[in-house]
């Protein structure tokens, strides 16, 4: 158990650091209330990519007709990490390794407990959850894509974690 518990916190710190090193960013152009969007691809956290220039979003928008000419007082380019975008890369790489972890767990343990895997079990059972209800509140209501599927997997991944607490100690008291 002791080795397959390192393995999680290595496979879960891991997670962390591939989403790091493949942020997602991309430029803004505003102006007033109206936002122009170019992808800029993927860069790590601590190395963005360079500010695009206006002539990319020219080229991106040039048969947009309210797209603002060069020159046009106050239009601020900015790059910007898209969180919520890598929030939800990483509950789909900690969902993968709970899931595996969690099985392998449930396989090899017998008598044996171990908090942090049996936790690690719990948060995939929630991950799993979430995921299910974020897909089925989307075929219900429709729509381009799923509801909150970031929120989704951090209210699974909370309570999977919360449940899987209250059943070790449940387990605990029955020994």
């Amino acid at each position: 158990m002791y080795v397959l518990r390192w393995i999680f916190l290595s496979a879960c710190l891991g997670c962390v650091v591939i989403v790091a090193c493949n942020g997602r960013w991309e430029g803004r152009l505003t102006l007033g209330s109206q936002t122009w969007i170019v992808d800029l691809g993927r860069a790590p956290v601590w190395a963005p990519p360079p500010e695009p220039p206006y002539a990319r979003f020219r080229v991106v928008f040039e048969d947009s007709e309210d797209f603002p000419a060069d020159g046009t007082a106050g239009l601020p380019i900015r790059r910007v990490l898209k969180l919520d975008w890598m929030i939800f890369d990483l509950l789909l790489y900690l969902w993968s390794v709970t899931a595996a972890s969690g099985l392998l767990y449930l396989a090899l343990r017998r008598e044996r407990r171990d908090l942090i895997l049996h936790l690690g079990l719990w948060a995939g059972i929630g991950l799993t959850a979430a995921a299910t209800a974020c897909i089925a509140l989307w075929l219900m209501i429709g729509g381009w894509g799923p509801p909150a599927p970031e929120f989704f997997g951090g209210l699974g991944l909370v309570v999977g974690v919360i449940v899987g607490l209250g059943v070790f100690k449940q387990g605990e008291s029955l020994q």
